[in-house]
């Protein structure tokens, strides 16, 4: 017995879960299948089509498919409830939108109409699909359902996408093409390219449908339908393709495998809806084809009904009679005149009947004037009356009693127009504006309206039989006061009858008018401003008041305004009545500026930001430029105002985005700010010269920048170039001129527009770990670069560097042995021992001469300090005993690690060698250095001994006479 309950229950429970989902199925249901459509009607295709589903949709279609002609066929449809409709003549498709419950979607469904404009319509059957479905539409052949997914991706993502879609129960997947009227509903309903489900990936040349039922067969590998190549293949028999192939004369040789990479298949939108082989990965498209039907274990919604629609034509009355020649619309015409009443021919183009007129008239009542009339005119005299409006009606008629009729209106009239006065005005004051309006009739109609004003005449206004004119009284500060004016009316109807008004007398009382004027409405605090009155119209007194609580009567005045807005008000007053004028004056204490950098030069390196900030004690108002222009674009940051609102301002520059260029090298740019203030009438205008370098440091790292062009001399082929990079103008953070004082080098290529740039940056921040050479032994850390570094450090050789070094620096001497100059050559440093090329008694001047590159370089030395940095007993310098004792053999004890390298490509002894220095610097220094011989050092020892020997018997003969003395 437990059992058999248990079975009933279980039985019971599936059949209400069973008859659930019958329930829940969707089902769209014409009311019939076919219904008549007659020519020239806006007809309801289905009123009672029926949706049974509890679904809520966002979208449908409803489709013109078999039999669409367009430019004929329209789907009309007035927006019913939240669903609008948008109807597409390319494709013939009503396209649906809006959130709604089945029963919104039928009311929708049934409110659409059908209608054919054309008068000799095509009276093919139409087939009409409702489909709801979202986007998708419905192709009857294949009971299947289609959608263009907008989707840009690979032919891989956009399977997996499409296997990713459902429809009430069906399975989405990339569509299947079988047969040419598929193919031809996609391309012409669809229209865009798209993916489709063939594929030949997994054997070149077998192409198979991979989605959808068809993949499913031969054992899962997919239907094939085409072999080989659009070259010499062919169709699987009783297979559908549509290759853009020779077989189809397009021009194309699809499917090619161009790249040995083309497994999927693309359709083509246009191109007669031809295919193409494309990649499965790598390429994409915007979207793909989705279908919906014929898996195995879908649901089976019927989401579609067609009605099919059958076309009536119907015989048309004739043409509607072209326009009234004579007389023509709202044309007058005189009583009692004769005339030809012409119109133009009618026709009966779709049943090519014989056409007759009939006239009528209408001068209150109708009367019939013409019948059956064969031409399309007739003489006729009007009757002598007076009728706004006349009409004649002329009647088109075919064989069938069908007609057609055109109508004109006319005047007919011979009475002189009337008036009465609406607004006639007899006083007003100076300077101000009456109007004056008459209303006049006529039968025939007004032809014109003029009024006269003190004897000047001019036309009026016309609005709707009222005629109009504003009569401007002069103000008393016109430079005529009058106290009186006339005026009349006249006009007249095109018939040339005229009627005018009396003369009317216009009183006019004299108004004052105030005004002034001052010297100064702007400025420093205190502001002392003169008022001139400029009153006119017969002022009596004045009353000034200075919006300061302090006023005046006197009629002009000078007053002394504090920091602050003040309004001022000049009243003045006759018998007539008052007048007030205001002004403004404004006035403030003298703006005070913070600027960062308070520098007025700035550098940076290129990529960094850099931030240019103003503030006032003012509340101002700031515009920032850069190189004169308005500060704007990629990169720039601005802060500011243009309504005095703001202390501050600034304007932060990205160098790399505002700049934007990849071989960018060296730029200086002006930057500025104006800052104004409306209270002092008064522009301010900061600037400051912002360099951009493309450095390998930070922009605060750079103390020094020297750029130059060079000086080159040219010997056939082979070019000379040298940089003149002596800066005697700038110091670094220790007070050092720049110590590199030229570069140069040979080259035989190409050397237009090439520049150096020399950046003496911070000694901080040189890499510690990097130097093998005491950090306290650093004079100087630069870089040296150019903007066509391939040229200098690959193309060119002989690269000399030429440099100097203070005699002393805080309290010390230096050590000539000691001055290197040392070349960042990653990952360490080369140490150059430089030749000493002369000396002015404040620098020691040297070169390098074969360099290796261009780039970080550091210049190193000693200095004697202690006791040894005195003078001795002896008075003489330590630097000068130096050079007097030590010889150019004697060795400095080399610090670890650091390499000596010496001049592999030394000059020859009687090499001449072209001075990269300038003028001024080659007199003072000393050139033996072009001789390398151990005979010339020893002369220069020789000669510097006896010299100093000289010198110092000169000390001693001093100190003895000091000390007799």
């Amino acid at each position: 017995m437990a059992k058999s309950t248990f079975l009933f229950i279980f039985l019971l429970i599936t059949g209400i879960v069973c008859i659930s989902t019958a329930q829940a199925a969707t089902t769209v249901t014409a009311s019939n299948s076919s219904v008549n459509y007659t020519e020239n009607d806006d007809m309801y295709i289905d009123p009672g089509l029926t949706i049974s589903s509890t679904e809520t949709y966002t979208s449908a279609k409803v489709q013109i498919g078999d039999g669409y002609v367009s430019g004929q066929d329209y789907l009309r449809y007035s927006t019913t409830g939240s669903i609008t409709g948008s109807f597409s003549t390319a494709t013939g498709i009503l396209t649906l939108s809006g959130s709604g419950n089945a029963a919104a979607y039928q009311a929708a469904f049934r409110n659409v109409r059908y209608e054919n404009t054309n008068e000799n319509p095509n009276t093919a059957d139409r087939n009409i699909t409702f489909v709801l479905g979202g986007n998708t539409l419905y192709f009857e052949d294949t009971g299947h359902y289609y959608e263009y997914v907008s989707y840009t991706s690979d032919w891989t993502a956009a399977k997996a996408n499409a296997d990713t879609k459902t429809m009430e129960g069906l399975q989405g997947y990339l569509a299947t093409i079988t047969s040419e009227a598929e193919n031809n509903f996609l391309m012409e309903k669809i229209q865009a390219d798209a993916w489709i489900g063939a594929s030949d990936n997994a054997v070149e040349g077998e192409w198979r449908w991979v989605t959808g039922p068809e993949g499913t067969e031969d054992g899962g590998n997919g239907r094939q339908f085409y072999q080989g190549d659009g070259y010499t293949g062919s169709a699987i028999p009783g297979e559908y393709n549509k290759w853009n192939g020779p077989a189809l004369s397009y021009g194309g040789h699809e499917p090619n495998d161009s790249g040995a990479n083309e497994d999927a298949g693309q359709m083509y939108s246009s191109n007669y809806g031809t295919w193409n082989d494309l990649p499965h990965t790598g390429t994409s498209l915007s979207g793909y084809l989705l279908e919906y039907g014929g898996m195995s274990g879908d649901a089976t919604p019927q989401l579609s009904t067609t009605v099919t629609l059958h076309v009536n034509a119907v015989n048309d009355a004739p043409t509607t009679p072209g326009a009234f020649t004579n007389p023509t619309t709202s044309q007058i015409k005189q009583g009692g005149q004769s005339l030809t009443v012409g119109w133009g021919a009618s026709t009966d183009p779709a049943e090519g009947d014989a056409v007759k007129y009939d006239l009528w008239f209408f001068n209150g009542t109708w009367a019939q004037i013409g019948n059956l009339l064969g031409t399309n005119s007739m003489s006729y005299t009007l009757p002598e009356d007076n009728t706004e409006n006349a009409m004649f009606r002329v009647y088109a008629n075919d064989t069938m009693d069908n007609s057609s009729a055109r109508d004109v209106t006319f005047t007919i009239d011979s009475i002189a127009p009337d008036y009465s006065w609406i607004e006639k005005v007899l006083n007003a004051s100076t300077g101000e504006t009456i109007t004056v309006e008459i209303n006049v009739t006529d039968v025939v109609g007004v032809d014109w309206c003029n009024i006269t004003v003190d004897g000047q005449e001019y036309e009026m206004n016309s609005n709707s039989g009222n005629y109009s004119y504003n009569i401007s009284i002069p103000a008393s500060d016109s430079g005529t006061l009058v106290s009186s004016m006339t005026y009349n009316c006249s006009f007249g109807d095109l018939f040339g009858h005229v009627n005018s008004t009396e003369n009317v007398l216009l009183n006019v009382s004299i108004l004052p008018i105030a005004n002034f004027s001052v010297n100064q409405s702007r400025g420093i605090s205190p502001l002392n401003v003169n008022f001139t009155d400029n009153s006119s119209g017969l002022v009596e007194n004045w009353l000034w008041d200075f919006g300061d609580g302090s006023n005046s009567t006197d009629q002009n005045i000078t007053h002394t305004f504090t920091s602050g807005n003040y309004t001022v008000n000049l009243t003045v007053i006759n018998a007539n009545g008052t007048s007030s004028t205001l002004y403004n004056i404004r006035c403030a204490d003298e703006p005070e500026y913070t600027r960062s950098p308070s520098s007025s030069e700035v550098t940076s390196a290129y990529g960094e930001e850099q931030n240019f900030t103003i503030q006032s004690t003012l509340y101002s108002s700031f515009e920032w430029f850069i190189d004169g222009s308005a500060a704007n674009g990629t990169g720039v940051t601005l802060f500011n105002n243009t309504n005095d609102s703001e202390q501050l301002s600034y304007c932060m520059i990205n160098s790399s985005q505002y700049i934007n260029q990849n071989d960018f090298f060296l730029g200086t740019y002006n930057v500025s700010v104006q800052a104004s203030n409306e209270s002092i009438g008064r522009t301010d205008t900061h600037y400051w010269l912002w360099t951009v370098t493309n450095s390998s440091s930070d922009g605060g790292d750079i103390e020094i920048l020297v750029n130059v062009t060079p000086n080159i001399t040219i010997n056939g082929s082979e070019k000379y170039l040298v940089f003149n990079t002596t800066n005697n103008n700038d110091t670094d953070d220790n007070g050092l001129l720049c110590s590199i004082t030229g570069a140069s080098f040979n080259t035989s290529n190409n050397t237009d527009g090439i520049e150096i740039k020399v950046e003496v940056l911070n000694v901080s921040s040189i890499n510690q770990s990097s130097i093998d050479f005491s950090a306290s032994s650093i004079y100087q850390y630069l870089d040296i670069s150019f903007n066509n570094e391939t040229l200098v450090n690959n193309d060119s050789h002989s690269r000399n560097i030429e440099f100097r070094v203070m005699n002393e620096k805080d309290g010390g001497t230096l050590i000539v042995s000691t001055v290197y100059l040392r070349h960042w050559a990653n990952p360490s440093w080369q140490a150059y021992t430089p030749e000493l090329t002369g000396n002015d008694g404040i620098y020691s001047y040297f070169i390098v001469r074969n360099v290796s590159g261009f780039s970080p370089y550091a210049v190193t030395c000693d200095y004697q300090y202690s006791s040894s940095s005195s003078s001795g007993s002896d008075g003489l310098p330590y630097y000068l005993k130096k050079l007097l004792f030590w010889s150019d053999e004697e060795v400095v004890e080399a610090q670890s690690g650091i390499e000596i390298i010496e001049d592999a490509d030394s000059t020859p002894v009687s090499e001449e060698v072209v001075d990269p220095l300038s003028d001024q610097d080659s007199e003072n220094l000393d050139t033996s250095y072009v001789s390398t011989s151990d005979k010339g050092n020893n002369l220069l020892q020789i000669t510097g001994i006896i010299l100093l020997a000289g010198l110092l018997l000169f000390v001693f003969w001093k100190k003895r006479k000091s000390e007799d003395e």
